[in-house]
């Protein structure tokens, strides 16, 4: 008989007590705004227990507008803006983590490393990487690649907990928001806490893949549960779920669709933007004189746009919802041109 699955889910384990708020935000990956419930917890926004949006005052600013996707997933993020070059995903460890969850982290991370993820040790010239810390308590994560230091924290995490926080940070969703998780799993809604049935809406887009019961991902039976009786249950019979062992072959699908073309873009393409003649290379961290910002895409330096944001691909976003759309590029030497956008975005 096979040992018992682990079943602790980090997001059952979030920090309780924080007030409900909502706002209409454009999540990562997503192409229009949805109405997004979330826990307010010492400031930041807490959407489905473990997922930290930022804080609450700057939401409208980070998720205001869409992002171009070239497949929208009700269990992931594709816009490169969200993903790590190459899966690459550098990490620093805090000082306020004990010995024995640095072993954790290393436990987790031989998880991870087997995929076309790499998480290493963050090294000078990595602008963008994750913080492991235990200050704030709990097991948490922001949606993908966020910009500059991002925490995960690891409070009570065990090992396979810990993998679900880096797989958040790599711009996963929970499985079981997927838009078809009806028709394979019930919700018990009467036995949730009623401050958590937040955590169980679910996330419009195209989902990714075959539904995965055994996904890392997913929730527990008993998620949130005010009873002690399951919230959760599949509609296969003895299906487990919340395991977290390891990562399923689903899961390792999932991060092979998303970053297997170089960070979730197609074969031949790359992050940063591809090694290609008359390309700059990408400009260090802090490195873009005044008045000039990273270029989403290239990476390199590169004039603001007029509303103070990012271009990408040497392209600024529409002015409204009445401008044209750029064309999109069938080869990277098309792209070149800074009149239209890569397919994958």
């Amino acid at each position: 008989m096979p040992p018992a699955r682990a079943v602790a889910a980090s997001a059952e384990r979030a920090p309780q007590g924080g007030p409900l708020s909502s706002q209409w935000l454009t999540l990562p990956g997503r192409d229009r705004p949805e109405l997004v419930r979330y826990q307010v917890v010492g400031g930041t926004a807490m959407m489905e227990g473990d997922i930290q949006l930022g804080p609450v005052a700057g939401l409208g600013q980070r998720y205001g507008a869409p992002t171009y996707a070239h497949k929208q997933g009700a269990i992931a993020t594709t816009h490169v803006s969200h993903l790590w070059p190459h899966g690459v995903i550098p990490f620093e460890i805090d000082a306020s983590v004990p010995p024995e969850q640095v072993a954790n982290i290393q436990k987790a991370i031989a998880m991870v490393n087997p995929t076309e993820l790499e998480v290493r040790p963050r090294v000078a010239t990595d602008p963008d990487y994750v913080v492991f810390s235990t200050l704030k308590g709990g097991c948490s994560s922001a949606m993908g690649r966020v910009g500059g230091p991002q925490d995960i924290q690891i409070g009570i995490c065990g090992p396979g907990s810990i993998a679900h926080e880096i797989l958040h940070a790599a711009g996963f969703y929970h499985e079981q928001t997927r838009s078809d998780r009806d028709a394979f799993v019930t919700i018990f809604w009467d036995e949730i806490e009623p401050e958590f049935r937040f955590a169980f809406e679910q996330r419009g887009g195209k989902d990714i893949g075959a539904y995965d019961y055994a996904s890392v991902m997913h929730y527990g039976a008993h998620a949130f549960s005010r009873t002690g009786k399951p919230t959760i249950v599949p509609r296969m019979a003895n299906a487990p779920i919340g395991q977290r062992d390891a990562l399923s072959a689903g899961d390792r699908a999932a991060i092979s669709a998303q970053y297997g073309g170089g960070g979730g873009l197609p074969g031949g393409w790359s992050l940063p933007f591809p090694k290609l003649p008359g390309v700059p290379a990408p400009a260090p961290a802090g490195a873009c004189p005044a008045g000039q910002v990273k270029d989403q895409l290239f990476q390199t330096c590169a004039p603001a746009c007029a509303n103070g944001s990012s271009p990408l691909a040497g392209v600024c976003a529409p002015a409204g919802p009445s401008a044209p759309v750029p064309s999109t590029c069938a080869t990277p030497a098309d792209l070149l041109s800074g009149k239209c956008l890569p397919q994958a975005l």
